[in-house]
């Protein structure tokens, strides 16, 4: 039977042509909706890595720091200071912290480090100790960073389980540097890991984890940027008041400076939304291409049937059943289908080959894979129930009139 059908399509290649490429088009853009929808619903069930909730963050602008005087500098450390002091005796105020490479942020700091063989990017982001009660850390290995630390000779950085594993799989990263190949210049401070903190994905619950490294905020080196972010984590309950509140505070501490205040969650709700919108416009685009092949293939089908009637009529006078009838006209449409998907996979299947997209796992591209094949051909079969129903209603008397 399947070969009979293969010949039967063969025998119509020209005609079925057009609708192979419709179904191969349609085929990977589908493939390429159903990846990412495959990619984000993977990392939703991941664990997030720290907490949002009753968590605010301030963006301090302070002005030019690296035209400032020495004294200037030495001026504005001692006001961040002050700043954070007054933020940390408010009421509503549980825990404040000063950092970069915060979570929810555009603001990143990385430097390039050569793990597994490979150039990756590596997020360098320096905070103060109270950074992990502030979003909520959890400790896996060594400590966080304490008291002291930005006064050592030597950098004491805490690294993400991702990072633990490229740049030292299976050993101890405790007690070593960091940079898998330490050329230290002149003057430069080794690194040091002292812990290890479970993986913290920064952009939220559709984002994957980086390679991140957390250092101490050099605040008593004017060489140093100082953090222009400050993380507070408030009770429950803060709201609008505390904002106002907040906002006075900092006002009055600096006046010269610009502050721009959010809470965590509104933050994390326009990275969502960042997120979901190009898959929403290309899920868009896809639905209307399969509305579109499934219309071109129910009319392509009904006039296939229109241009075979005595061939339906007489297999009917010849005993055929309805059942036989039908499945033979959606036999001929799954053949081309399989086809159609078949060269589809192929191309598909390379992309993990060549190292597209390496952050997506050949889990991933499976399971897009199959996603796709399973609307595709559920699009294929409802459209062509109508035609072939259609078959099923020829009378051999119609058949024997053509003739």
């Amino acid at each position: 039977m399947i070969r009979h059908l293969i010949r039967l399509s063969w025998n119509r290649k020209r005609s079925n042509a057009l609708i192979m490429i419709e179904i191969f088009v349609c085929f990977l853009v589908l493939t390429g909706v159903m990846t990412g929808a495959a990619y984000y619903l993977a990392n939703w069930h991941r664990p997030l890595g720290f907490s949002y909730e009753n968590v605010w963050e301030v963006e301090i602008d302070y002005g030019r720091y690296d035209a400032a005087s020495e004294t200037d500098r030495q001026a504005i450390i001692d006001r961040m200071q002050q700043v954070r002091r007054e933020v940390d005796g408010m009421i509503e105020v549980e825990a404040a912290a000063l950092a970069v490479n915060t979570p929810y942020s555009n603001s990143t700091n990385s430097t390039t480090m050569v793990l597994a063989g490979r150039e990756e990017d590596v997020n360098m982001g320096a905070a103060t100790i109270e950074l992990k009660d502030v979003l909520g850390l959890e400790i896996e290995r060594g400590r966080w960073l304490e008291a002291g630390d930005d006064t050592r000779a030597w950098i004491p950085v805490v690294i993400n389980q991702k990072l633990a594993q490229a740049r030292f799989g299976n050993e101890d990263p405790l007690g070593k540097p960091v940079d898998p190949n330490p050329e230290p210049e002149a003057g430069e401070m080794e690194t040091r890991v002292v812990g290890v903190i479970t993986d913290l994905r920064r952009n939220g619950e559709f984002s994957a984890s980086p390679h991140l490294a957390i250092i101490p905020a050099r605040l008593g080196d004017v060489e140093e940027y100082p953090p222009d972010r400050l993380l507070i984590k408030v009770r429950p309950g803060s709201g609008v008041m505390f904002e106002e509140r907040l906002v006075s505070v900092l006002n009055r501490v600096a006046p010269e400076w610009t502050f721009n205040v959010d809470s965590l969650l509104s933050s994390r709700e326009r990275m969502l939304r960042f997120y979901l919108l190009p898959l929403l416009v290309l899920g868009l685009i896809a639905g209307f291409l399969v509305i579109m092949v499934g219309l071109g293939l129910m009319g392509v089908l009904w006039q296939s049937v229109t241009r075979r009637t005595s061939e339906m009529g007489l297999r009917r006078a010849l005993g055929g059943t309805t059942g036989a009838v039908r499945g033979q006209i959606m036999g001929e449409l799954l053949v081309l289908t399989t086809l159609a998907v078949g060269l589809g996979t192929l191309v598909v299947l390379q992309l993990p080959m060549l190292g597209v997209l390496p952050f997506l796992s050949f889990g991933i591209y499976l399971s897009g894979l199959a996603l796709s094949l399973l609307v595709t051909y559920l699009v294929v079969m409802l459209c062509s129930l109508y035609p072939s129903w259609l078959a099923t209603r020829i009378h051999p008397g119609t058949a024997l009139q053509h003739e």
